[in-house]
């Protein structure tokens, strides 16, 4: 039996190196309750560790419901400058059916049953909505806590809300898909794919919050996110407000660029409890540049001062 050809949701599933989390992860999805036909798209990035026996088990046991995309990207070499879990992210966005997307990423999992058919009622009846999302629990250390996402805001927010920063975590939107067509060049040179994708989303939209814990994110040892240190993820944070900044307008660039210099006044203040001296991102400021081994790091802090300094007055041009 086919996947439905005309599912009202698509769950978009993103899984690599996830074999100890992914069964939870696809099970929280098939178990969701609707009263509409939904589809789940796993996108397979090559891993070794069993997730993609898993998944290719999965697919073939709920032919109805899955469809599985098997990559293999080399990743000793990126094409492009661009990660290569961005191809995966981007095809499963490009391959939905559905009127809606769900997010679920392979290391996280949903927890009530009724999740989407909330969302996606919502939505189907707010049409100036392009986004609803709603509170989670996270899983660090074997243990259950409360978000701790710095804002729990209010019922509605707007762009100029989530310019300030993502109050979102990516298993706990449904937004409404504008991707059938492809997403701006921008998205494959982020870090980051979830902001991005969110940002542009809510250019077209109001944002709703549900304050019901329907979710669960796994913060662990292997995720690609929480293996960075401080510093890298400052630098992947400025560079994706620097990305961002250079694609919107208006009070909404305003509000990026205000918090692009924020964290590189934060990667200043990080550089001086640091011997990194070999590499320097540039912040996204410009192309990367290298600094010798020997440079001092008051002469790092100067460049990077310089840097952000030259940065404001361009924004003000």
């Amino acid at each position: 039996m086919a996947t439905p050809e005309n599912p009202l949701v698509s769950v978009s599933i993103i899984t690599y190196q996830h074999a100890a989390f992914i069964t939870e992860c696809l099970e929280g999805a098939l178990a969701q309750k609707t009263d509409f036909e939904f589809e789940i798209l796993i996108g397979e990035d090559g891993s070794t560790d069993g997730t993609r026996e898993i998944c290719i088990e999965y697919a073939e046991r709920f032919p109805d419901k899955i469809r599985l995309f098997l990559h293999n990207p080399d990743r000793s070499h990126p094409k492009n400058d661009v990660a290569p879990w961005m191809d995966n992210w981007l095809n499963n966005l490009q391959q939905a059916k559905g009127k809606y997307i769900a997010i679920c990423e392979g290391d996280d999992y949903w927890t009530d049953p009724d999740k989407i058919q909330k969302q996606a009622c919502f939505l189907e009846k707010n049409k100036d909505y392009s986004i609803c999302f709603h509170n989670a629990k996270i899983l660090k250390n074997g243990s259950l806590v409360d978000n701790y996402l710095k804002n729990i805001v209010a019922n509605t927010t707007t762009i100029l809300d989530l310019a300030k920063e993502n109050y979102i975590y990516t298993a706990s939107c449904l937004i409404r898909n504008y991707f059938s067509d492809g997403l701006p060049e921008f998205f494959k040179h982020s870090p980051a794919g979830d902001y991005p994708l969110l940002m542009f989303t809510a250019q077209k939209g109001k944002i709703k919050y549900i304050d019901e814990i329907m979710s669960v994110y796994r913060i662990h040892e292997g995720g690609a996110w929480s293996i960075k240190s401080t510093l890298e993820k400052l630098e992947a944070s400025a560079l994706v407000f620097k990305i961002l900044m250079d694609n919107f307008d208006g009070e909404v660039k305003d509000i990026l660029k205000d918090q692009h210099i924020t964290l590189l006044n934060k990667m200043i203040s990080e550089y001086k409890k640091t011997e990194k001296k070999s590499l320097i991102t540039a912040n996204g400021i410009n192309n990367p540049y290298y600094i010798r081994e020997n440079t001092s790091i008051n002469v790092i802090f100067k460049a990077l001062i310089a840097k952000i300094q030259l940065d404001i007055l361009k924004i003000k041009k």
